[in-house]
């Protein structure tokens, strides 16, 4: 077992005790595996329906890393449904949002943001309410970003009248 705190709540099921397995690799795997995947996915399917399913699938995958049995397994789900996003999200974006020069900018400038307050947000969680709590905190996110999506297809996809 690693001494990485997010691999403290993550334990791999071991048939050998040397045997363990840490989420970040397991998830960074995934990721670069879908991401080269996802490419091929962009032309065959709308890019709402793939961002819907994958926030979906990260809101599943980070509530099922919640339990430790399951977490290897669950970050490499987190992995593939994550890597979809920011290349389906960008060019869709100029679709909503046409007359709108910055929008790809201010999302590459937040995800930038995020990538710096993240890390020591964690760490206060990690601090607060210990290791386990963070895939429930990260389910959370990633919720919100599912209801945003949700609420964004409503918006750009009004129903018909009757």
């Amino acid at each position: 077992m690693t001494d990485h705190p997010t691999a403290q709540h993550a334990p791999a099921p071991a048939p050998a005790p040397a045997f363990s397995v840490a989420p970040g690799p397991v998830f960074t795997t995934s990721a670069v595996v879908a991401s080269y995947a996802g490419f091929m996915l962009i032309g065959a399917l709308q890019a709402l329906a793939i961002i819907t399913v994958s926030c979906a699938g990260m809101t599943v995958g980070l509530l099922l890393a919640a339990l430790p049995e399951l977490a290897p397994f669950a970050y490499a789900g987190v992995g593939l449904f994550i890597a979809p996003i920011f290349p389906t999200g960008l060019p869709w974006l100029h679709r909503p949002a046409p007359h709108s020069r910055r929008a790809g900018a201010v999302v590459i400038a937040a995800s930038l943001l995020g990538g710096v307050a993240a890390g020591p947000a964690l760490g206060k969680v990690i601090e607060w309410s210990g290791v386990r709590a963070v895939p429930l905190l990260l389910a959370a996110v990633s919720a919100v970003c599912l209801a945003a999506t949700l609420r964004l297809t409503r918006a750009t996809h009004p129903k018909p009248a009757t």
